[in-house]
Parts: structure tokens; C-alpha cells; sequence
């Protein structure tokens, strides 16, 4: 997967487990939202395939998806991803 002209991915191979939590943590443009836009299925990989599950459920929350109400952190994110929690 690319971006820009930019190679991002190469051979990705990653499986979770049931009730896993994962962080998705790095530096600025090293392609952290385009891969969860990808697992999510808002965006498709130049190759390859994401499987998932029947059934499966996925949370993503955009960058720019909270409006910061003046509600708490966890009551802002809670309103947004209300299906999955």
C-alpha cells in the first residue's frame, strides 16, 4: 500500500484474537490512519486482502470524529462508537 508516490506496507500478515486490544502507534506519515482505514474497509489495498470474520466488529474513530461537547474524554468517544461498546 502507498500513498503519495511512498511505498507505506509490504507484506503485512496480522491476526487478533478475541477480545484483543491493539494500539496503533507511530511517528507522523508513516501510514498509521491509512492502515486502519483499510482495516476498516473505507479504503481497499493497491493488493492483497483483509479478512475478517463473520460477525466481526471494528471501531475507528477519525481524527476529526469528536466535537468536544465539553463531556469528558470517555463520554465524547462513547457517544461516537455507542454500537461497539
Amino acid at each position: 500500500m502507498g500513498f503519495g508516490g511512498r511505498q507505506l506496507f509490504r507484506n503485512i500478515n496480522w491476526q487478533m484474537k478475541e477480545r484483543d486490544r491493539v494500539a496503533l502507534i507511530g511517528g507522523n506519515g508513516v501510514g498509521k490512519s491509512t492502515l486502519m482505514k483499510i482495516i476498516a474497509g473505507l479504503n481497499e489495498p493497491d493488493t492483497g486482502d483483509v479478512l475478517s470474520p463473520k460477525g466481526y466488529t471494528f471501531g475507528y474513530l477519525p481524527q476529526d470524529g469528536i466535537e468536544f461537547k465539553g463531556r469528558p474524554l470517555f463520554e465524547e468517544v462513547k457517544s461516537v462508537l455507542s454500537e461497539i461498546l
